[in-house]
């Protein structure tokens, strides 16, 4: 990092492909570069900081906590697996809730033929 910044690395090294599109992005990043005030006589190193836990290290229960944040819970399995209901009936109703039952039209969309019997 102090070389791309200090010694004018980053241009160089993007020197060869400059398009409107990476001069706007170089541009933005070397105003944020900027803003940042660095000094350039300080010798000490970068450290990461996983800011999501309190510890600053990083954990995968921490991460896996994280990827699933925000997302509805739902009671669905509780009342699908604890109904009073055969196995099969049970593996059907989830299946379904997953979007995963191979209903005519999903078969149409994928081309395969289907063949509509009618009950009796």
């Amino acid at each position: 990092m102090r070389e791309a910044v200090f010694n004018a690395k980053l241009i160089n090294d993007v020197a060869q492909n400059l398009n409107a599109g990476i001069l706007r992005e170089l541009a933005e990043l070397w105003q944020l570069i900027h803003t940042l005030h660095l000094d350039p006589a300080n010798e000490q190193e970068d450290q990461i900081v996983w800011t999501v836990d309190s510890s600053g290290e990083y954990t995968a229960k921490s991460a896996y906590e994280v990827q699933f944040s925000g997302q509805v819970i739902s009671n669905f399995p509780n009342l699908i697996w604890k109904a009073w209901a055969t196995p099969r009936c049970k593996f059907f109703i989830w299946l379904l809730l997953q979007d995963r039952v191979w209903i005519a039209a999903r078969l149409q969309l994928r081309g395969r033929k289907t063949r509509f019997v009618k009950g009796t």
